[in-house]
């Protein structure tokens, strides 16, 4: 019971605790703040390192099948008490009880020769036979057999696994800034769908405002019969719009702001959270420039260049695995069997031996032809394909580049509407106020002015989410003019 308090006491410690170092988001950030927060605690942070720490960790697996092996086996103990089928001198069959062990233990050192695929070896056993039935036991050492074996012929798989696994580990890399970056191109569209919900929002307490002022005004006026009964309805109508747009776009900020929260894991209290609009870059971005840094950064061109020396492997297995096989074994070392144990390191004999094995394919109805045409057919489309990939990505940035040079220009344009809108309305407001126009043109000129703000927005957004697919596209920073 005493234990059970116990475990309770330390659960709710550790909750507290959690609570207590939990992060929360400030009421206010910048984008600058949000990516550095994404890039730093995101779940997709989490899963690229991930990604990265297998690929690395892969490689020194590799790294470890080249250097030496070292394996001990043991067959400790090997009884057995049976009968067993035992021929006599006359030629008569006896089931004769037998009680033995037959135990043996063992060391072994083996170290590959990556560039002929061969194999030394280095062995070293004991075994003893105990015959129980007849009080007897026996040893069988090696003190030492040292050999080297190698395919003749053979498909050598180190050979290009030295080729191809460094290659995966620069490929995983730069996997992990181009996932990087894919975070900042997330977090950017939800920073800019929280910030449109803030323009929203400050748009719709604005026009409370102003239409809240207007209508005391109006009803003063037509308590004097300056306006209609009509007009003074219409903005009635607009101040309660705008009350309700209000409401609606708070509730859209509070649900941006724990869209914003889950995404980077952060604990979110309710409150709603405002993003500082950004500025524009001003970046002298080059076609020729971005297309080589996506040559050199990029994670597709490693993959490409595995892709090709994997379909030189598959060519170089098939003209191997179906051709002529032939395997050479050459050991020496010293062995010795005595019932005395010492016998077997003091005084052994020598063994040697001298294998070569063959297998040679005499018909076999095209076989080796197919498969090297399969593997060099495979091939010819992985170069195809290859080229048909790296055009893709050079239009892709191209079509990047100007995208992004047209929107600097649509920004300029849609600040300016935004100022001239903005300026109409103030203009409209005050002509109203005096009598001048009517009550559609105000709420024309209102209209006009809130889409205004929003293009704005909007266009920022696609300026901003444009910027760093550039960047994961190069994985190339133009600002600071270095690689990511």
């Amino acid at each position: 019971m005493k234990l059970f308090k116990l475990y309770i006491i330390l659960g709710i410690s550790l909750v507290i605790s959690n609570l207590l170092n939990a992060q929360v988001l400030p009421d206010s950030l910048s984008l600058e703040e949000l990516l550095k927060i994404a890039t730093e605690q995101s779940i997709l942070r989490k899963e690229a390192t991930y990604n990265r720490e297998s690929a690395e960790l892969n490689y020194e697996i590799f790294k470890s099948t080249l250097k030496p092996q070292i394996i001990g086996n043991a067959n400790v103990p090997n009884y057995s008490k049976t009968y067993r089928e035992t021929t006599q001198p006359d030629g008569t069959v006896l089931f004769q009880p037998i009680t033995n062990n037959n135990s043996a233990i063992g060391l072994s050192v083996r170290q590959v020769v990556p560039k002929t695929g061969g194999t030394f070896f280095l062995n070293t056993d004991l075994q003893r036979f105990d015959d129980f039935e007849n009080k007897q036991n026996y040893y069988n050492g090696l003190p030492i057999r040292i050999g080297f074996s190698q395919p003749l012929f053979g498909f050598n798989p180190f050979k290009w696994n030295k080729k191809i696994e460094p290659l995966k580990v620069q490929e995983a890399q730069k996997k992990y800034n181009s996932d990087i970056e894919n975070i900042n191109q997330i977090t950017v569209q939800f920073f800019f769908r929280l910030l449109m919900a803030n323009q929203n929002l400050e748009i719709a307490e604005n026009n409370e405002t102003t239409n809240q002022k207007l209508y005391e005004l109006a009803t003063v006026k037509h308590k004097l019969g300056k306006i209609s009964y009509n007009d003074l309805l219409q903005l009635k109508l607009e101040l309660t719009s705008a009350s309700k747009d209000k409401q609606s776009a708070e509730q859209a900020v509070r649900d941006a702001s724990a869209e914003l929260s889950a995404f980077l894991g952060i604990v979110y209290e309710g409150q709603m959270i405002y993003s500082l609009a950004p500025n524009i870059k001003q970046l002298d971005l080059t076609l020729e420039k971005a297309i080589n840094m996506a040559k050199l950064n990029r994670p597709e061109m490693d993959t490409y260049e595995r892709m090709l020396i994997e379909s030189e492997q598959n060519i170089d297995r098939a003209n191997a695995e179906t051709g002529l096989q032939a395997n050479l074994r050459a050991s020496f070392g010293f062995v010795r069997s005595s019932q005395n144990l010492g016998d077997i390191y003091t005084s052994p004999q020598q063994e040697q031996l001298v294998q070569l094995t063959l297998n040679v394919p005499i018909w076999d109805w095209g076989r080796r032809k197919y498969t090297t045409d399969i593997a060099k057919a495979e091939k010819q489309y992985v170069q195809a394909f290859i080229q048909q990939e790296r055009l893709t990505i050079e239009n892709e940035i191209k079509q990047l580049i100007a995208r992004f040079n047209n929107l600097k220009k649509e920004l300029e344009f849609s600040k300016e509407i935004k100022t001239i809108a903005n300026e109409r309305f103030d203009i409209t407001r005050k002509s109203f106020v005096l009598g001048a126009i009517s009550i559609t043109e105000l709420s024309i000129a209102q209209r006009e002015k809130a889409q205004s703000f929003r293009a704005y927005i909007d266009t920022l957004s696609q300026y901003w989410q444009t910027y760093f697919a550039l960047r994961q596209a190069t994985l190339y920073d133009f600002e600071k003019q270095e690689k990511l």
